[in-house]
C-alpha cells in the first residue's frame, strides 16, 4: 500500500489524542517521539534491504517494530513533506508548494491535537525549511532550533546528531515521571553538506576531487559530463553514507538515553524522512525529482 509518508501513524495517533481526551477513565497514555532523518534514502537502511551496515540501531528498533517496506513521501523537499507529517494531508491540499508558503494557523497539527490530549509537546529541529518561520511550531511548548553549529569554512553550517540527541535527552530529563510527552526530533546530518566521519565506515574512502562541502557539490554538479568521474560520484555518495552512519550511532545514543531513563517501554517510537536523495541515477545530485530515490523513504513504528 503506498500512502504519504506517516499518514497512516498519523491516524493511530490521532485516535489516541481522541481516546485519551474522550474516556472519563483513561488508560495510561504513552509518550510519542516522531523522529526525522532528513534526506535518508530507504534504500540505505538495513531494515530495508540494504547490505551497507549503515543503521544497526535503527534496524535493531525495527526488528520488534512494524516497518513499512513502501513509504512514499508527498513531496521531494523537506516543507511540505513535513507539513503532511504533521496534518495527514497532502501538501496541495495545505498549500505548501513553494518557498514562500507556510504552514496555516487553521489547520490542526498533531502537537496541537496531542497537547489537547494532556501530553507536553517539544521539538528538537534542525531544518528551517519545517521551522518556527513557516509555523511549524504550532502546538509545541518548546520548540528548539538554535543548537550548535560546525561547517566546512565558508559555507553552510549544520546541527550535527550529537546536539539533537544531546538536547531530546536533557528535554526529556526535565519531565515528572507521570507527564506523557509528544518529542519530535528532526535529524539533518544526511542532507548536504557532508561531514566527514573517520573510522565510522568499513569501506576505505574513494580518491574523488571533492569534499561534501555545498561549494564543492556544486561545483561537481555544474562540471560537464565528460569531465565528471566515477570517483567523484563514489566519494559524495561513500560522504552520504558516513553521514547516515554518524545519524545512527547518536540514535542509538538517544535509544540508551531513553531507555536508562525508564521511558523507552512507555514510548511509542515512530521514524521517517522527508525525503531521499539522487546520486546520478538519473542524471542530477541532491533532490528536486519525483524518482524512487527521491521519494521512497523509510517508515518504521
Amino acid at each position: 500500500l503506498r500512502r504519504p509518508a506517516l499518514t497512516g501513524c498519523l491516524a493511530l495517533l490521532g485516535a489516541l489524542a481522541a481516546a485519551c481526551s474522550s474516556d472519563p477513565e483513561p488508560a495510561p497514555r504513552p509518550n510519542v517521539v516522531l523522529i526525522v532523518v532528513d534526506t535518508l534514502r530507504a534504500d540505505h537502511v538495513g531494515a530495508f534491504g540494504s547490505d551497507m551496515g549503515l543503521t544497526p540501531n535503527l534496524d535493531a528498533l525495527a526488528s520488534d517494530a512494524l516497518v513499512f517496506r513502501n513509504t512514499v513521501a508527498t513531496s521531494s523537499w523537506t516543507r511540505p513533506s513535513v507539513a503532511s507529517m504533521f496534518t495527514g494531508q497532502y501538501p496541495t491540499s495545505l498549500d505548501v508548494l513553494t518557498k514562500q508558503d507556510m504552514l496555516s494557523p487553521d489547520v490542526e497539527t498533531l502537537a496541537e491535537r496531542l497537547a489537547a490530549a494532556g501530553l507536553r509537546c517539544l521539538a528538537v529541529s534542525t531544518n528551517g525549511n519545517a521551522g518556527r518561520s513557516f509555523g511549524f511550531d504550532q502546538g509545541f511548548e518548546q520548540f528548539i532550533s538554535r543548537l550548535p553549529k560546525v561547517g566546512y569554512p565558508d559555507d553552510f553550517p549544520v546541527v550535527q546528531a550529537d546536539q539533537v540527541t544531546g538536547k531530546a535527552l536533557e528535554l526529556v530529563d526535565g519531565l515528572s515521571p507521570d507527564e506523557p510527552f509528544f518529542l519530535f526530533l528532526h535529524y539533518i546530518d544526511p542532507h548536504d553538506p557532508y561531514l566527514e566521519h573517520p573510522g565510522l565506515l568499513d569501506t576505505p574512502e574513494p580518491p574523488g576531487r571533492y569534499d561534501g562541502s555545498r561549494r564543492d557539490l556544486d561545483e561537481l554538479d555544474h562540471l560537464p559530463l565528460a569531465e565528471r568521474t566515477d570517483a567523484d560520484i563514489a566519494r559524495v555518495r561513500w560522504l552520504y553514507q558516513g553521514e547516515v552512519r554518524y545519524c545512527d550511532v547518536w540514535l542509538g545514543k538517544l535509544f540508551d538515553g531513553l531507555r536508562e531513563a525508564g521511558v523507552l517501554d512507555e514510548t511509542i517510537v515512530v521514524i521517517t524522512a522527508d525525503h531521499g536523495e539522487e546520486f546520478r541515477e538519473h542524471g542530477d545530485f541532491e533532490h528536486d525529482q519525483l524518482y524512487t530515490e527521491h521519494l521512497h523513504v523509510p517508515l518504521v513504528q
